[in-house]
């Protein structure tokens, strides 16, 4: 895929059609920025008028140019795109740029336009970037295809957004920071997103990759290029929409609570993508990203001339899960020797000093604490910036410390990261930090927040090294009995199994579901329940009854014969008073398990990543705080033992006041198997295991449903 997109990224030539003399028109501002970059390729500008632009002879059609052109760059009337299009398939062009906008995005009539023109290309062999988008740089060659100049930098934007992209690159530049690639694509027409991740991966300009995401259209391909890519470079994305997309069937916990916003998340994790925000995290995280060693921990010191400010920054540090640890006995005996006598007001971690006694405890501090091998960061916080202007003879002084902290990350190989009450003020000091690859930041928030990402990557390049895909072993024998039990309830126009065909697919894999049986009839149910042994569960089995305890199709702890008798009566009888139209199969039968720890584990497939698989507590977890978590299968071990430890109810798992831990790998396991379930059965819709009881060893799946497509 990368390959493909290389003549539209470096190309030797590039018409502009909608090339405009007017200086208040997009042809005008882009035919400027191609003429005046760097780029040494041919530029020919399109006017229907034959105008001059640009000081520039223009052609009235492509096909009045008689060389061969690389990529067009369209930007006239939504009307006209198609007729273009046509014309620079005729003329052999195979990277087609549409800014102009009015196609998908603004209803059925735009859709059906974007359509017919990408059926032109397609016939053509050509390739679209947009519609509906602000066109792309690449300072590799100098290419600029935009509205706007850049700095050349580390980091490459992709953007579904253009005005996005053309903000961001605004406080970018205010920032001192420079990019490799930007590229706006808009209504990924053609080339989706996934596509353009591919191309810049390799890229040995860039350091960091950012991204504006509204929404994806291949979701499992995005994910495979995304896990490739963050093993060699960070990807920070901001995505917006974070609605519930559509309405979802209620048919499972997992289809109800399964919202895109909860997917895409679950996704990103997978992939080793960190997640911001908003737009000035997206700038801030990839600054520290680009500029910093990555930590080879979580614990911090944080150095601070002000109590306030040292407490803000531990404070924010706790919630981002960064760790502050006392400082040791030798540490702070050295602290002690840089910092005046009376100017220190902790030296425990925060440590807080009286700057205006001498600035150059930033400088010796942040030394000192690099130098502790127990510190893997340091976050200087407060008034490190305001000294020249706010205190007289401190004049220069701070602009003398700043190429001195910044070495000093360069030194020890740690992050250090600066936040200043002045950062707005833009004092020369704060600019020589950053300009010496230091990250400079106006909130201590934030601050500790980009020092958390850093310490996330190298978490997850750390784990992502020792995770394998396992390999997923596919049985012809095994799929042609689920098969056959699927066909079964479709032939029968039935779009969910009965709990007893559910639990034999479940078995199929090895997944932990007790003994059961079908009792059609009372002489049934007293044979079953005595060869399995008392005490027993009995559960109505009816394709038409979903959730069987609403239904009082549920009794449990049977002990004995007259108690199996008089339940069967009973859920049978309910059973038809809760749906008169309900076809009844009977009852099913099982063991009455040992209470264990409840959790539900389920499948779903989300319309942008397909199978996705649900862990969480069960009971009142589930049901009214909602706290589970997701992945897109396939899940490895590493996934599903990561979505065990994410919900909040863990220490449940674990223990708590005398309870026995649970069987964590046996939990792992099943997520694992049901996550293999879900890709080898595209015919399964959603799947409900819930209660999954944990034990202390091992786990019993209590209940199963399966809701087919």
């Amino acid at each position: 895929m990368a390959q493909d997109l290389d003549f539209i990224f470096n190309p030797h030539s590039v018409a502009v059609i909608g090339a405009s003399d007017n200086p208040l028109k997009w042809g005008n501002w882009i035919s400027k920025s191609l003429l005046e970059s760097t780029w040494e390729g041919k530029v020919y500008l399109v006017n229907a008028k034959g105008s001059i632009v640009c000081g520039k002879e223009t052609y009235r059609t492509i096909s009045d140019i008689g060389e061969p052109v690389d990529l067009a760059l369209i930007g006239i009337p939504a009307k006209f795109v198609p007729d273009a299009i046509r014309a620079c398939v005729k003329k052999g062009i195979k990277g087609i740029i549409i800014i102009t906008a009015g196609f998908a995005e603004t209803g059925e009539e735009g859709k059906k336009l974007e359509k017919e023109l990408l059926e032109t290309a397609r016939m053509g062999g050509s390739r679209i970037v947009g519609p509906n988008c602000a066109g792309i740089y690449n300072s590799a060659v100098g290419l600029n295809a935009t509205i706007v100049s850049f700095l050349r930098g580390p980091l490459t934007l992709i953007s579904q957004s253009g005005n996005f992209g053309l903000n961001l690159n605004f406080f970018a530049k205010k920032r001192g920071l420079g990019f490799s690639k930007w590229i706006s694509f808009g209504n990924q027409a053609d080339i989706l997103f996934h596509e353009y991740l591919d191309y810049v991966k390799d890229d040995p300009n860039t350091r960091v990759i950012l991204m504006y995401m509204e929404g994806l259209k291949n979701g499992r391909e995005f994910l495979k290029v995304a896990k490739e890519t963050t093993k060699s470079k960070p990807v920070i994305v901001l995505k917006t929409g974070t609605s519930a997309a559509g309405t979802r069937s209620a048919a499972s916990h997992t289809g109800a609570l399964a919202g895109s916003n909860e997917v895409y998340d679950a996704a990103f994790k997978q992939a080793g993508i960190i997640r911001v925000d908003n737009s000035y995290e997206l700038l801030d995280v990839g600054e520290a990203l680009a500029k910093c060693p990555l930590p080879k921990g979580n614990r911090i010191a944080i150095l601070s001339d002000g109590g306030g400010d040292a407490t803000m920054a531990a404070d924010a540090a706790e919630r981002e899960g960064l760790e502050i640890p006392s400082l040791s006995k030798e540490t702070q005996e050295k602290l002690s020797e840089v910092i005046p006598i009376g100017a220190a007001h902790s030296l425990k971690n925060p440590v807080d000093f009286a700057s205006e006694a001498d600035l150059w405890c930033f400088a010796n501090c942040s030394k000192v604490l690099l130098e502790d091998t127990e510190i893997d960061g340091v976050v200087i916080c407060g008034g490190f910036g305001s000294y020249k202007d706010t205190f007289p003879g401190f004049e220069n002084v701070e602009e003398k410390i700043s190429p001195v902290i910044s070495q000093l990350q360069r030194r020890y190989n740690k992050p250090v990261m600066l936040e200043s009450n002045f950062f707005l003020e833009k004092p020369k000091s704060l600019e020589i930090l950053s300009e010496q690859g230091m990250p400079v930041y106006g909130n201590v928030e934030i601050a500790v927040k980009s020092m958390s990402c850093l310490v996330k990557y190298r978490k997850y390049l750390d784990s992502s090294r020792e995770d394998k895909e396992e390999p997923v072993c596919f049985s012809t024998d095994r799929s042609n009995r689920i098969k056959m039990v699927i066909s079964k309830a479709k032939d029968a126009r039935r779009m969910s199994l009965v709990e007893t065909e559910a639990r034999s697919i479940l078995k199929e894999y090895g997944l932990p579901v007790s003994d059961f049986k079908l009792a059609k009839n009372k002489e049934e149910a007293i044979k079953i329940a005595k060869e399995i042994g008392y005490p027993v569960v009995m559960k109505i089995v009816s394709p038409d009854i979903i959730h069987k305890s609403d239904a009082g199709g549920v009794k449990l702890n049977l002990k004995n014969e007259s108690e199996v008798l008089k339940a069967f009566s009973e859920v049978i009888n309910n059973a038809k008073i809760y749906s008169k139209e309900a076809e009844i199969y009977g009852v099913i039968i099982t063991p009455m398990e040992d209470k264990g720890i409840e959790t539900v584990i389920g499948m779903t497939r989300d319309n942008t990543f397909g199978p996705t698989v649900m862990f969480g507590l069960g009971g009142i977890f589930v049901e009214v705080l909602k706290d589970v978590t997701f992945r897109v299968a396939p899940v490895t071990k590493r996934d599903a033992y990561e979505m065990i430890r994410q919900i909040k109810g863990f220490p449940v798992l674990r223990g708590v006041r005398g309870q026995k831990a649970a069987d964590i790998d046996a939990l792992a396991n099943i997520i694992r198997e049901v996550s293999i379930l879900a890709i080898e059965n595209p015919e399964i819709r959603e799947l409900d295991l819930n209660p999954v009881f944990a034990f202390e060893n091992g786990a019993s799946i209590v209940d199963a449903r399966i809701i087919l497509r």
